[in-house]
């Protein structure tokens, strides 16, 4: 199976190649370097998913320091730390493929030959 469609890969990257004008190996290459900047796209969104991170954790701060007086400010804060976990786990999937596509770019390359013969 493996071998099948690497066959089928490389044949369609070749056809590629022909039909833009340049080589399998340009194309490769091209493709490779686009999964560097992937990755480095992806580390620009964890850093932003950062900022919600940080106003969250201020927030909760500012609670533990100011006790609720009603119910209402209660809610919010159960808000706000649904809000926080959601941007933890934004930030890790972005952190986590952001570094993987920058430690293995080919990857990236691979996974959008694969995904044209779909």
């Amino acid at each position: 199976m493996g071998e099948k469609v690497l066959h089928e890969v490389l044949t369609r990257l070749d056809a590629l190649a022909a039909k833009l004008g340049t080589t399998a190996v340009a194309l490769w290459g091209v493709l490779v370097a686009q999964g560097r900047v992937e990755g480095w796209q992806y580390l620009c969104w964890a850093a932003f998913w950062l900022i919600p991170i940080a106003i969250a954790i201020w927030f909760f701060n500012w609670v533990v320091r100011h006790p609720f007086k009603n119910d209402d400010k209660i809610c919010g804060s159960v808000f706000i730390g649904l809000a926080m976990l959601g941007s933890i786990a934004l930030f890790f999937n972005c952190l986590v493929t952001g570094l993987g596509f920058l430690l293995n770019p080919q990857y990236w390359a691979w996974h959008q030959l694969v995904e044209t013969l779909k």
